[in-house]
């Protein structure tokens, strides 16, 4: 397990913090890292499925990634506006 910081972008930010720690597994995906989140934050669990994560800049989705190689996590939500 690695702790990594997380940023978290839009309302969830302003909510929680701009930038938290996870204790996560060596192996893990977007799904992981939701998890992970809404086990420590149960209030916002609706908030964070929507989010898209990104590591190192990247998206992620189904795709394993090593946390021992990952300088960054980005949790962004769905935006709107016109």
């Amino acid at each position: 397990m690695k702790v990594k910081k997380v940023k978290l972008f839009g309302f969830l930010g302003a909510f929680i913090a701009p930038e938290i720690k996870l204790d996560l597994p060596d192996k893990i995906n977007k799904n992981i890292i939701l998890s992970v989140l809404t086990e420590q934050y149960p209030m916002h669990r609706t908030e964070f499925l929507q989010c898209n994560v990104a590591v190192n800049q990247v998206y992620i989705f189904d795709e394993e990634v090593d946390s021992r190689n990952i300088e960054e996590i980005a949790i962004i939500p769905p935006v709107s506006g016109g």
